[in-house]
């Protein structure tokens, strides 16, 4: 029966990420200010903007990552330990 429902959700968990990666469109999804700031700054040479601005995307797409990656290893060790005191 375990074995049967980690079947069940790990092709849940496929499927959904298929479904996930086969809607891809095309966006863009830049505030009209920041495309300006880019703008201004790839015409007048200014390296300082540009870098500014791929500062802020960095830390905008690293966050949720690192939200991910600390709940996952919590909920592993607390797993892990719950697993350890059953054994015990």
């Amino acid at each position: 029966m375990r074995r049967m429902r980690k079947v069940l959700v790990q092709i849940s968990l496929g499927l959904m990420l298929m479904l996930n990666f086969s809607q891809v469109s095309s966006t863009t999804a830049q505030c009209s200010m920041c495309k300006t700031n880019v703008k201004n700054a790839t015409e007048s040479k200014d390296k300082k903007v540009g870098l500014g601005i791929n500062d802020g995307i960095l830390s905008l797409v690293l966050i949720p990552y690192l939200s991910v990656a600390l709940v996952g290893f919590i909920w592993y060790r607390r797993f892990r330990l719950k697993q350890m005191n059953e054994s015990n």
